[in-house]
């Protein structure tokens, strides 16, 4: 799931545990932040040609996906009993 469309997640309390496990799985792993990181280094022109794919790729690296899922996961513990 893009960084776009997790920023945008809907909060169901109806499906809690569906959601906590779909946006754990989202999680990106070590070497996915890595290859983002590296791929963004060697193509640092895509930040002008190809901005959306090179914002998503500094999402990941910089954990800012992870950052976002973590908001979404204690949205659901705060307002989901």
């Amino acid at each position: 799931m893009s960084y776009h469309d997790l920023t945008h997640f809907r909060i169901d309390c109806g499906r809690k545990a569906e959601q906590i496990r779909f946006l754990e799985s989202q999680r990106p792993s070590r070497d996915d932040r890595l290859w983002a990181w590296v791929t963004n280094y060697a193509r640092g022109w895509d930040q002008y040609t190809q901005p959306d794919q090179y914002r998503e790729r500094q999402a990941v690296a910089g954990r800012h996906t992870d950052w976002v899922i973590n908001q979404r996961l204690m949205d659901l513990a705060r307002n989901c009993p």
